[in-house]
């Protein structure tokens, strides 16, 4: 099966930078995800590096709600994974975080429907996708039935 993918964002030239990999990053920090307490030190360590880039506490919240979202659902779905951290090159004038979340779990059958707010195969909220999608000023999301799935999440301050 051909992944689906689809991408949003509130900046579309940043966005299409993102997707087109021009925009330089740096500082990798894999965080393997198989546990609650993963969760918990996913969020830890992305509120940590946005502090230190002194991103504002609303955008920090924003973000690391959707961590704690996507690491939730890797463990739920796949059982385990991995969250990657980058960040923006040191000097570059868009300070950028960015998160991804992969897996090798059952993968999503219909992307376009497990992104609809209230749509659950875990007798959960249904919020998960949905809400890490609004959070986030970029989402991109591919998945392969049987492969697993891929989601990226990222920040950049505007000001």
């Amino acid at each position: 099966m051909i992944p689906v993918a689809e991408d949003f964002g509130r900046d579309g030239r940043i966005r299409e930078d993102l997707r087109l990999g021009r925009i330089c990053l740096s500082r990798r920090l894999a965080v393997p995800v198989s546990t609650f307490e993963d969760i918990i030190l996913a969020r830890q360590r992305v509120k940590r590096l946005m502090v230190e880039m002194d991103f504002c506490t609303l955008a920090r919240t924003r973000v690391i709600t959707a961590v704690s979202e996507l690491t939730r659902n890797i463990v739920v779905h796949a059982g385990s994974g991995e969250m990657t951290v980058f960040q923006s090159a040191p000097g570059s004038r868009l300070p950028l975080i960015l998160c991804e979340f992969t897996d090798q779990g059952p993968g999503i059958a219909d992307i376009f429907l497990a992104l609809r707010a209230g749509y659950s195969t875990s007798d959960s909220m249904g919020l998960g996708l949905s809400g890490s999608r609004k959070l986030c000023k970029y989402f991109h999301i591919e998945s392969t039935l049987g492969k697993g799935t891929r989601v990226i999440i990222a920040e950049w301050k505007t000001s």
